[in-house]
């Protein structure tokens, strides 16, 4: 009879090692595998490796495909007696989704080197305090504290890049307590700036002319007279007073302009100047720019908003290009439970080409506001009259569209 491989647990007192590293050969029913261990099952065939019994309960499904490594454990110092695996073994988490036993290696002592990436996206995949579940392909499911995510498509372009991620159009449900947003009226005292228009415009024209009419300078040698008007003007925009005179020199005509608008304005500095002579815009510099601003203070009431977050409450997003919502007893002939995939390439199809879109109901209700509108304040031709208060009319005029809306379902 074959003597079976067995450790001597005795030599030197070394403590027995009944765990070791293969790859699969076959992946049997109910996750069993067989599995060659380097160094133990190197003279058996395929037929003749030990079934491994699955350490992970079948309500969570992960099988290895062959050639993928998986730890084992004995069950005693016989090698060849019942063994136990857990696994798949992966080197980093881009690689989950086919990384072959040998490279796997790497994250066991005295593997092969297998630098990993340091550049990977924040969100791309679960951190140290989340719970992840995480697919072979562009999908996972991820439990966050009050919150829990499944997505899918979560990997930028073709999908075949691992560390980056899709900022696009990622799929996903996301189930998670909602924040309110609580309005408390508060007063608040603001000072506001306003501005005080003057109580008077005082217009001032000096048109220097040559001896043949034309009109030139000031500043010109050979002006023959300066030819003035003032006039004053209120805050309607309406004249008071018209003044007018003539000067043969710029300073006479100046002297009369200061002269008869101290007479008008008798010291007071609310008033404002506007004239194209730019000497008489030299003397009243401030009444040229004037600008009169008061600040008045004010008591406002806001209602600020306050974000808190429920304890008792819960809200779902979905999120994706496309979205259908699909009822079994629907008016609709969609195979909805085919045994492998539930819908197929080809039902997908369909759904895309004749399923019925979803009202946008805030919308809708202003499109019934028109119509409402229209009926309410319709009149007849005849006798131009309008319509008699009949209980339809009464019915629609008291009807409140906003009813119409469930808040608690949103779509855009």
């Amino acid at each position: 009879m074959p003597t079976d491989i067995v450790h001597d647990d005795s030599i030197n007192g070394a403590i027995p090692n009944y765990i070791s590293d293969g790859i699969v050969d076959t992946v049997l029913p109910n996750n069993v595998l067989k599995v060659r261990i380097t160094g133990i099952d190197n003279n058996d065939s395929d037929e003749k490796l030990v079934s491994c019994i699955p350490l992970i309960p079948l309500y969570f499904k992960a099988s290895p495909t062959k050639g993928q490594r998986v730890l084992i454990l004995h069950k005693n110092s016989n090698l060849k007696s019942e063994r136990y695996w857990v696994g798949p073994l992966y080197s980093r988490i881009d690689k989950i989704d086919d990384e072959d036993g040998d490279s796997a290696k790497s994250i066991l002592a005295g593997g092969p080197n297998n630098v990993g990436v340091n550049d990977i996206p924040k969100g791309l995949y679960s951190n140290e305090k989340e719970i992840a579940l995480q697919g072979r392909g562009s999908g996972d499911l991820i439990f966050k504290e009050e919150e829990t995510v499944l997505r899918i498509n979560k990997f930028a372009g073709s999908g075949k890049n691992r560390n980056k991620l899709n900022k696009e159009n990622i799929g996903y449900l996301q189930m998670r307590n909602p924040v309110e947003f609580l309005s408390s009226e508060v007063e608040k005292v603001v000072v506001e700036k306003i501005s005080i228009p003057p109580e008077y415009s005082i217009n001032v024209n000096i048109t220097p002319l040559k001896s043949n009419g034309s009109i030139v300078l000031e500043t010109d040698e050979d002006v023959e007279e300066f030819q003035v008007s003032i006039q004053k003007v209120n805050k309607e925009n309406v004249p008071t007073l018209n003044l007018s005179g003539v000067y043969s020199t710029l300073i006479g005509a100046v002297t009369y302009v200061k002269e008869q608008i101290s007479i008008i304005t008798n010291g007071s500095e609310k008033w404002l100047l506007t004239t194209e002579s730019n000497t008489i815009q030299k003397e009243y510099v401030s009444n040229f720019n004037y600008s009169d601003i008061k600040e008045v203070k004010k008591t406002i009431k806001s209602k600020p908003l306050t974000s808190v977050k429920k304890t008792k409450d819960s809200i779902i997003n979905v999120v994706a290009d496309r979205i259908n919502l699909i009822s079994h007893d629907g008016s609709h002939t969609y195979d909805l439970i085919n045994s492998g995939e539930l819908i197929d390439n080809d039902t997908q199809k369909e759904i895309q080409q004749k399923a019925q879109s979803i009202v946008y109901g805030e919308k809708l209700v202003e499109f019934l506001q028109l119509v409402k509108n229209y009926a309410l304040n319709h009149i007849h031709n005849y006798h131009a009259q309008p319509s008699s208060p009949e209980d339809s009319k009464i019915n629609l005029q008291e009807f409140d569209l906003e009813s119409i809306l469930n808040k608690n379902i949103k779509t855009h």
